[in-house]
């Protein structure tokens, strides 16, 4: 039988753990969105708590919109045409699909925003990312507008504003808040609209501190950009950073990373935009004091002249887009100067396959996309692959193919944790030869060596025997890519390496990837398999 007095303090205990708010809050927030709702009806102190969580992320508004007053959907009918131009051939489409739009079916009150506020003010993230069909009406925005108290946001605490569709211009502005620390949207093509849109962020959103442009942007847009002095993050469109925008954000005293991004719709980037780039505002005295964290396309020319001027930025994190084919000497010459002057670099990511730049089946012969015609001024060799270019004067320049002694200045660079490389061919490296590279870079957790070259012509010089000597050299690396050979016996040739080490190698490693890597005969995948398994942990994606 249980004492009584027993059951009395054990009831009070519960009773002072479950007061604690933090407790709550993270079983809470652990919790289903059903869960929360029984929750909610439990007692005062647990009702709030709930809510909170409840209501801290939305994804949609009809919900909070409906506090207000009753909401109706109403279909119209929306017919619009689409035009595409692809290859030289122009094909119509001719688009028929119902809208649904929401509509208040009675008037707005005075005393519901007392009760709107009441759960506007729990909402600290708003996602707005999936393309749906019903949207607030034009009339239902402007009505919120107009009648909402005039001294409030319409979300007062909001923290996070994903906005990558909407229906109404108002509705972006609306959404605006003085607490706002990050917006992701996706501005439509009106660029009166857009040079609206950030200026009004900027106004209302003093705090804002990373913002992301899922869509390219004119130039007249961007004088906004300016006065977000808090700014700490920006992510804009791949093909956009041209001088004039690395100038108006040269003056923010707290921007440490610049970014890119490639979005699915983001047909509107030109290399038209970034060719030329020229690197004078990055290094403008006291400008980009804050600057860690680069991401940029242009030419590896441009970026030397950068990285050899005293006052510029220092930076720990370095990714650049070519804008064309680069060659090997001018790569070479760009990890000497990094090697000589950013040593403290953790990050470098060359990526030396324009977008622009694809290959046509079979050929192997790259087209440059725009006007989608082949370049007649290019030279190959009778095996398909690319051995000269054109630089913008129409000179021959030899590509040339990148050999250990191109790569041999990253041995200058031995903080590096992530190193990221790719080139429209495999490079020429053998084993020996890439150990006694990535010996001088025991700090990488991340290596994407060339896993995917465009051009594929032979295979490579490194086999899978180098993968136990990568494991004892790079204790840390959880990411890996390579470009490899199946040719050699790598398991019986490196038997006794493999059994030198401890067993669990790559004890850390998450993914592994060898891209375009040929593997010709099914008995080649088996002794692949079997080699894998002595040296892969269980729990590594293949």
């Amino acid at each position: 039988m249980v004492d009584p007095d027993r059951r009395i303090n054990t009831e009070a205990a519960k009773t002072k753990v479950a007061t604690l708010l933090d407790v709550l809050q993270l079983i809470f927030r652990c919790s289903a969105k059903s869960d929360l709702s029984h929750c909610a009806r439990v007692c005062k102190l647990w009702s709030g708590i709930a809510l909170d969580e409840l209501w801290r992320k939305l994804c949609d508004l009809k919900p909070l919109f409906s506090i207000l007053a009753p909401i109706e959907i109403r279909e119209t009918g929306v017919s619009f045409e689409l035009a595409v131009t692809h290859a030289r051939i122009d094909v119509n489409f001719q688009i028929h699909q119902a809208k649904q739009w929401w509509h208040f079916s009675g008037a707005l009150e005075p005393e519901t925003w007392t009760r709107f506020y009441q759960y506007a003010n729990r909402i600290r993230d708003l996602d707005l990312s999936i393309d749906r069909m019903d949207w607030p009406s034009t009339r239902m925005i402007t009505e919120i507008s107009v009648k909402r108290p005039s001294a409030h946001f319409l979300l007062p605490r909001l923290d996070d504003l994903t906005l990558l569709f909407f229906n109404d211009d108002h509705l972006a502005i609306l959404l605006m808040s003085e607490s706002l620390a990050s917006v992701n949207v996706r501005l439509p093509d009106d660029d009166q609209f857009r040079r609206l849109f950030l200026k009004e962020l900027a106004m209302r959103s003093p705090r804002l501190k990373s913002l992301q442009l899922s869509r390219h942007f004119s130039h007249n847009s961007i004088s906004s950009l300016a006065r977000m002095t808090d700014l700490r993050k920006i992510v804009l469109p791949k093909y956009t950073l041209n001088s004039t925008i690395a100038d108006a954000l040269a003056a923010l005293p707290h921007l440490h990373t610049i970014d890119f991004s490639k979005f699915p719709d983001d047909d509107a980037t030109s290399l038209d935009d970034v060719r030329g780039f020229s690197p004078s505002p990055l290094l403008q005295e006291g400008a980009y004091s804050s600057l860690t964290n680069l991401s940029l396309a242009c030419e590896f020319s441009e970026l030397v002249k950068l990285m050899k001027r005293p006052i510029a930025p220092s930076l720990s994190y370095l990714r650049v887009q070519t804008l064309h084919l680069e060659t090997a000497d001018s790569l070479h010459e760009l990890l000497v100067s990094l090697s000589e002057t950013r040593s403290s670099l953790t990050g470098l990511s060359l990526e030396m396959i324009p977008e622009f730049v694809s290959v046509e089946s079979g050929f192997g012969i790259p087209y440059e996309f725009g006007e989608m015609q082949p370049v007649d001024l290019m030279e190959f060799a009778e095996d398909g692959f690319r051995t000269t270019t054109r630089d913008e004067r129409g000179e021959t320049l030899p590509l040339g193919r990148i050999f250990f002694r191109t790569l041999e200045p990253l041995s200058g660079l031995p903080n590096l944790r992530q190193l990221i490389i790719s080139y429209h061919q495999e490079f020429l490296i053998k084993n020996d030869e890439f150990v006694r590279l990535i010996s001088h870079l025991p700090h990488i957790d991340t290596l994407r060596f060339n896993c995917d070259p465009m051009l594929i012509g032979e295979q490579s010089d490194l086999d899978f025997g180098v993968l136990p000597i990568v494991a004892t050299l790079l204790p840390r690396l959880r990411f890996l890519g390579l470009y490899i050979s199946h040719r050699h016996e790598p398991y019986a040739q490196h038997k006794c390496k493999c059994e030198s080490v401890a067993k669990g190698l790559f004890s850390k490693l998450e993914s592994i990837d060898f891209g375009c890597s040929i593997i010709l005969e099914k008995t080649d995948c088996m002794k692949i398999a079997f080699h894998l398994s002595k040296i892969l942990p269980l729990t590594c994606k293949l």
